[in-house]
């Protein structure tokens, strides 16, 4: 699978991956180079497309790796291609269910931990990593725990959690960028772009469950902004492994070899 890290990268004052209508309705379909669906390519292409290749693989097709890194290089040349083919093919196979609650729970049934690089060195890189596995497992987990209110509200509470906790984390990260890179603008660019997204993104999945609770809402409502959190989570993972280890940043902590 290639990085994600380019296919985060943006620069200072680049559009906000926002996600969408709050008013109590699943918000309309996006455009396929909008922010939210290169968003959800990310998601497909790191947590779907594993999956893709186990089913063609068992099949007996030879060519399915193939086939993923030709979606992947068209992805990259036509950002949100590869969500747009993976929506195509999800509602032809169950037309009668949502295509972003299909690729949450994908997401969630996908065996992908933490980074093994980012947890062996250590706080506060291990702590981020550690807080966006937590919030992806539970963000993924939405279409099942909103059958269960009070369950949905534990679990709720638990994403509040380990949100404020991730950014603590990133905070602290910028601590240390300021030590280690101090006259490298363009990482405290890049790191106060994905500060500035977690935030918005964090409100908006905020805005969309209290639009949830008070209108008595369809759960489809926060599947948008749940999708597009784990995807930027994702993707700064990606770039902050990315850095570190151009700048050949050696891990601090020995971890057993099942984490990498």
């Amino acid at each position: 699978m290639s990085s994600a890290g380019s296919r985060g990268a943006a620069p200072a004052g680049s559009p906000p991956l926002t996600s969408g209508d709050t008013r109590g309705q699943p918000p309309a379909a996006p455009g396929i180079n909008s922010p939210e669906v290169i968003a959800y390519s990310t998601i497909v292409l790191h947590y779907v497309m594993p999956h893709v290749i186990k089913d063609l693989e068992s099949q007996g097709v030879q060519t399915a790796r193939d086939l993923v890194q030709s979606l992947e290089k068209a992805d990259t040349e036509i950002p949100g291609i590869a969500y747009q083919v993976i929506s195509s093919v999800l509602e032809s196979q169950s037309p009668e269910t949502n295509v972003l609650e299909q690729l949450l729970r994908l997401t969630n049934s996908s065996s992908s931990g933490p980074d093994g690089y980012l947890m062996s060195l250590g706080p506060p890189y291990s702590d981020i990593e550690r807080h966006a596995h937590e919030v992806k497992r539970i963000l993924s987990s939405l279409p099942d725990l909103v059958r269960d209110r009070s369950r949905f509200l534990t679990n709720i509470k638990e994403i509040a959690v380990n949100l404020k906790s991730y950014l603590t984390a990133l905070m602290h990260i910028a601590k240390d960028f300021d030590a280690k890179f101090p006259n490298d603008t363009a990482i405290k660019r890049k790191l106060q772009y994905r500060r500035t997204e977690f935030s918005r993104t964090s409100r908006t999945f905020s805005g969309q469950l209290k639009v949830y609770f008070h209108d008595n809402s369809s759960a489809l409502v926060m599947y948008p902004s749940a999708l597009v959190l784990i995807a930027n989570n994702y993707i700064f993972s990606q770039q902050l492994k990315e850095i570190l280890q151009q700048n050949q940043v050696a891990r601090s902590v020995d971890l057993p070899p099942s984490v990498y």
